[in-house]
């Protein structure tokens, strides 16, 4: 998730990027009490590959990541829209943000990704914000022909990431 990025990861890291500003709702894969998994669609902001959403902090969603902090997700464009298919499944640890520096950067990505939308605000009792730190990128892009997926393994940001504190190495609780 470094921004240097060289070689044949570049071109690779350089799609994932664009598919991911191009598309604005994910769909989120937790892991049920009774293990199934809970597929929902949540929309997103991101910084490079970390991904931003929120959810009610009573919901399903919520209680499935304080849990289990693993998740799937899976961005896709519309074949209609472009002729092909392209798409993404990323396997990631989902987080709460309660860094409030975190969060202004987060807004900052909001405001100019959903002009006119409300802001985070995670000392609300009623939503928290969570970000996806991802571990495997797969993507499939057929623009270039038929494809196999390409395989992206992300590292973890380190205090050079984009925002201006490191993002948490383990996950707050979701009560909190």
């Amino acid at each position: 998730m470094s921004k240097k990025v060289s070689g044949p990861d570049q071109d690779l890291h350089a799609r994932i990027l664009a598919l991911l500003d191009e598309s604005r709702v994910m769909s989120l894969a937790t892991l049920r009490p009774d293990g199934w998994p809970q597929v929902t669609t949540v929309g997103y902001v991101h910084s490079d590959f970390v991904l931003y959403f929120a959810v009610a902090s009573t919901s399903q969603k919520s209680e499935n990541i304080r849990r289990d902090p693993r998740v799937s997700i899976a961005i896709a464009r519309d074949p209609a829209d472009s002729g092909c298919t392209r798409g993404l499944s990323m396997a990631a640890r989902a987080s709460q943000v309660i860094d409030l520096d975190e969060v202004e950067q987060i807004n900052d990505l909001l405001a100019k990704r959903y002009p006119g939308q409300a802001m985070f605000a995670p000392r609300g009792a009623s939503a928290v914000v969570l970000r996806a730190m991802p571990t495997i990128i797969s993507l499939v892009d057929d623009s270039r022909g038929l494809s196999r997926p390409e395989v992206f393994h992300a590292k973890a940001p380190r205090a050079s990431h984009r925002f201006r504190k490191a993002v948490p190495s383990r996950p707050p609780d979701l009560a909190g």
